[in-house]
């Protein structure tokens, strides 16, 4: 409480200018632009797989190309696409808690190099598209929290396990086309990353696994805790 008196009080001596700063920041997904534009600049300055960052089968050992290969991109059509994931699931993700941005990211992407060092049998492997499907789960995670939105959540995360399975079967994928054929199976992993995830969180607030689309949280706390008086 004296904490939240204290840096309300700081808001109102710095002024309407400070308060509306801290609210932009607070609204902004920092973290997804952040990261968008990172990727924007290695694919601009350094080109398509830049040597040293793909990961290959040949040579596959611990080191940076485990985590570089998840950010660059063949061309800039599977530039655009990562980026336009990255950004709609990203943003909805940190508007609604942005504590759970890197924890989704950080899984996402082990939880694909588990699968390319266990098994994959291609070449190579490149791009974000797989731990885009840890994000998906978050970001419709919470969303069901709201009413309104869970059956459309429920479908959609529905949805995309069943696009995984066609692309597995038909082996090509069903809204793009690269030359590089699509790893649904790394998709699946970002998947089931995502469940994960989203059961854990779901469970340390007290609920269920089974819950997981149908419990509503509770809201989280104002990061910045600065209003106008």
């Amino acid at each position: 409480m004296e904490q939240s008196l204290y840096t309300n009080r700081s808001c109102r001596e710095a002024g309407p200018s400070v308060f509306l700063l801290t609210e932009v920041l607070h609204r902004l997904p920092v973290q997804t632009l952040i990261i968008s534009l990172l990727m924007v600049l290695i694919h601009y300055y350094l080109g398509p797989i830049p040597d040293g960052w793909l990961w290959q089968q040949a040579g596959a050992v611990p080191g940076a190309s485990w985590l570089t290969t998840h950010f660059v991109h063949i061309s800039p059509r599977h530039l655009i696409w990562n980026l336009a994931g990255l950004i709609i699931l990203g943003s909805i993700i940190e508007l609604n808690d942005r504590r759970l941005l890197l924890p989704a990211l950080v899984l996402g992407v082990i939880a694909v190099d588990v699968y390319l060092a266990g098994f994959y049998q291609r070449n190579a492997y490149a791009g974000l598209s797989g731990v885009l499907n840890t994000l998906l789960v978050v970001a419709l995670y919470q969303l069901a929290q709201r009413p309104g939105y869970r059956l459309a959540a429920g479908l959609t995360l529905l949805g995309s396990g069943l696009k995984i399975l066609i692309e597995w079967q038909q082996e090509s994928a069903l809204f793009s086309s690269l030359s590089w054929p699509p790893v649904p199976e790394a998709h699946l992993a970002g998947l089931c990353a995502g469940l994960i995830l989203c059961g854990t969180h779901q469970i340390s607030r007290g609920g269920h696994f089974s819950q997981l689309f149908t419990r509503q949280l509770n809201r989280s706390p104002d990061r910045f805790n600065c209003r106008p008086a």
